[in-house]
């Protein structure tokens, strides 16, 4: 077992919690410079890498709301999402410019540099013609990493995936430091995630579950490992090179998993395994017992709602359900309006457990069963990475590819 180092790590690079912060207070300050007011929508448009962390990061250490996006979006969803969100600045990667600038959005854009990572995974990319207002790193390098002006972290702006018409932003009342460690706490609970714990994140980072994951994982003095993009031998590669405890995945990953070959899948030790949480969709029971065959009594399951943190939570060993509890009374969150500046609704509209308001239209309350099959439902969370309050965000999509509205 190798000594756990608090910090992130994405392919061939790594970055301690303390460097991942210091950039993250740039962002911030560079957010600041560039007129971003505390509220302000900030869009995250970029795949997984260590930058999206830093940047989620420093737009909630500035006062304002990121909204990550769903990259696979094409130009008319994506344009919705900028004009919906009210977006005053984009990140964005460098191959991903092409569809953000056709939107016509207004707002300047930071380009993100696409790294040799992301590209080995990708394969070809589109290529980038035009360029952004500002290129991320000259950018940070013109910024001091001092703490930003005081203001209330944000939450993030979270999406549903549009299968019902067009998404629904859902806004997310700012947290105070310990509603936020009482979230931080029970989310780790939910991810059977430890402190000092060295933890796999292998789905995109604009889902709720991975995108809180990795938050609340470096408030604990997690090792987080980010895989640029999902593979099934990639992952038990992960396991095995970094010695990994812990991980989060989808069902769909599972079924990957196992459809290697045997030979495959056993050539690999990940016995340094402790728990795998799957979310985002129920989990077919052969398909459990087949992993639980495979790596014992290990593998739990959670699920939630975009108006909620997790419901409820089933371990391997136990197979029920233990409610998380998670409700407006826990988080001390109020419930919502219809509209973003619209009237706030009285509790109870939508259910008291929600804590939600929504940008367009009625939202449903939330739902303790598990979202049907195609659909991944998300929360958007607080977490602390520094002592002052730091925000999550993630979008929820289809998995199965991007939605069509």
């Amino acid at each position: 077992m190798t000594d756990v180092v608090p910090g992130v790590r994405c392919a061939d690079r790594f970055r301690t919690r303390d460097e991942v912060m210091a950039r993250a207070r740039r962002v911030a300050r560079g957010v600041g410079e560039l007129g971003i007011r505390p509220g302000d929508a900030v869009a995250v448009v970029l795949r997984n890498e260590i930058e999206n962390v830093e940047i989620t990061l420093g737009i909630a250490h500035a006062g304002a709301v990121p909204v990550s996006v769903n990259w696979h979006l094409k130009e008319q969803e994506l344009g919705y999402l900028l004009r919906d969100s009210r977006a005053a600045l984009v990140f964005a990667h460098t191959d991903l410019l092409p569809r953000v600038l056709a939107t016509g959005t207004a707002a300047p854009v930071v380009e993100v540099p696409t790294t040799p990572a992301l590209r080995r995974a990708y394969g070809p990319v589109e290529s980038a013609a035009a360029r952004g207002d500002h290129e991320l790193e000259t950018w940070l390098a013109a910024q001091d990493d001092e703490e930003p002006a005081s203001s209330v972290p944000q939450l993030g702006l979270l999406y549903s995936s549009g299968t019902t018409g067009t998404p629904k932003g859902i806004l997310r009342e700012p947290a105070t430091p310990e509603q936020s460690a009482l979230l931080g706490a029970r989310i780790l609970d939910a991810f059977g995630l430890e402190g000092g714990t060295s933890t796999l994140v292998p789905a995109p980072l604009y889902h709720a579950a991975p995108n809180a994951h990795v938050l609340f994982g470096l408030t604990a003095d997690c090792e987080i490992t980010l895989m640029p993009r999902f593979s099934a031998a990639g992952f038990l590669e992960a396991v095995e090179r970094h010695a990994i405890v812990h991980a989060q995945v989808v069902p769909t990953m599972l079924v990957r998993l196992l459809q290697l070959p045997e030979q495959e899948r056993l050539a690999h030790d990940v016995s340094s395994l402790r728990c795998v949480v799957h979310a985002a969709g129920p989990c077919p029971p052969e398909v459990k017992h087949a992993v639980i065959d495979w790596w014992g009594p290990i593998l739990h399951g959670t699920t939630g709602a975009p108006r909620s943190a997790p419901s409820w939570r089933a371990t391997a060993r136990s197979g029920s359900r233990t409610p998380a509890r998670w409700d407006a009374r826990s988080t001390g969150a109020t419930s919502g309006s219809s509209g973003r500046t619209g009237p706030r609704h009285p509790p109870g509209y939508p259910e008291r457990s929600s804590s939600t308001r929504a940008r367009r239209g009625r939202v449903r309350g939330t739902s303790a069963q598990p979202p049907g099959p195609g659909h991944a439902r998300g929360t958007a969370t607080s977490a602390s990475a520094t002592g002052a309050g730091s925000t999550t965000t993630a979008t929820s999509t289809c998995p199965t590819g991007p939605p069509t509205w």
